[in-house]
C-alpha cells in the first residue's frame, strides 16, 4: 500500500508503475483508492493513473491474483 496526501486548488492526478519484490512489472493488477469505489488496472507496461482527484490523504492498494 502506498499513502499520498495531495494538496491544490486544482484537480489532480496520481500515476505509477506497479512492479513485484523482484522489479518485474505487473500487468492486469487491479490499482484502487482505499475506502472508495475508484480503481483501475495496470497496462501492459504496468502502468496506472488517477485523474481528476481531489486534494486529500488517499491509500492507493494493488491487488494481482496468480
Amino acid at each position: 500500500m502506498l499513502s499520498l496526501n495531495l494538496q491544490a486548488q486544482q484537480s489532480l492526478y496520481v500515476s505509477g508503475t506497479i512492479k513485484n519484490d523482484k522489479g518485474q512489472i505487473l500487468t492486469s493488477a487491479t490499482v484502487f483508492i482505499d475506502g472508495s469505489d475508484r480503481y483501475t488496472k495496470t497496462d501492459a507496461d504496468g502502468n496506472y493513473r488517477f485523474n481528476n482527484l481531489k486534494a486529500g490523504a488517499y491509500t492507493i492498494a494493488v491487488s494481482m491474483i496468480g
